[in-house]
């Protein structure tokens, strides 16, 4: 990406998400555009193109570019775009944990029936004095090993998409003493699982873990909430957007 389009790129989408062009409005012309940002309007074209196949954007051959609801249009180029540029962190916390909570318990269930050995080495790592960084990145690779040993070749693909992401609110997450300890409880249930070769009981404690994992995160988003003003992702856009 060139210093112009990511110039581009940077003004469109602060201006979307502090409502400067709200969804159902429009976006001033490409040659506006370019003028105000000192930029060729071949660049502003470019860069306006791109966004809208990734949602941002409704566009037309003769028709004015409309601004879409990007949380309902948006794709996953998107979600990593608003990751980057929100401070929100708290709200793509609890929303990834409820998508965890959904598909988690079905890799790990398939992971440990199809491979268990390879799960037992991935898990086999003492995990006591590992801080929030190192226990967010121990946690995606271990949810990638097991998505990547399941059915469902989508798995995996959905969760590299959510890298950065869920690195980010991984280490959020794991800024907390109680959400460490709770995880390390269940990388050695799923540990104990997978060495027995016990495909169900790896899917349960992960459906407890997640389910658990959701809890956590509600209750200390609560109490820093009352004291900080803690929204969701969605209701930071619409303050934005109203």
């Amino acid at each position: 990406m060139s210093d112009q389009t990511a110039k581009v790129e940077e003004y469109l989408v602060r201006a979307l998400l502090d409502g400067t062009y709200p969804p159902g409005g429009t976006l001033p012309g490409e040659r506006e555009l370019a003028g105000r940002l000192g930029v060729s309007r071949r660049n502003v074209q470019g860069v306006v193109q791109r966004m809208a196949k990734d949602g941002w954007f409704t566009t037309g051959e003769r028709s004015k570019t409309r601004v879409n609801d990007f949380w309902s249009r948006g794709n996953l180029a998107v979600l990593n775009t608003l990751a980057a540029n929100m401070d929100d962190g708290p709200g793509f916390v609890r929303d990834l944990l409820a998508v965890r909570r959904v598909i988690a318990p079905v890799y790990a269930l398939e992971a440990v029936g199809r491979d268990p050995l390879r799960v037992v080495r991935c898990l086999a790592r003492d995990l006591a004095a590992e801080d929030a960084e190192g226990l967010a990145g121990f946690d995606f690779e271990l949810h990638l090993t097991l998505a990547g040993l399941a059915e469902n070749r989508i798995y995996p693909m959905l969760l590299n998409s959510f890298d950065s992401l869920a690195r980010r609110a991984g280490r959020l997450y794991f800024s907390h003493t109680a959400c460490r300890e709770a995880s390390r409880r269940f990388y050695q249930r799923l540990l104990t699982a997978a060495a027995g070769g016990d495909a169900r009981a790896a899917g349960r404690h992960t459906a407890a873990a997640m389910k658990e994992s959701c809890r956590l995160w509600r209750e200390i988003t609560r109490e820093e909430g009352s004291a900080c003003g803690v929204g969701t992702a969605g209701e930071t856009t619409r303050q934005h957007t109203l």
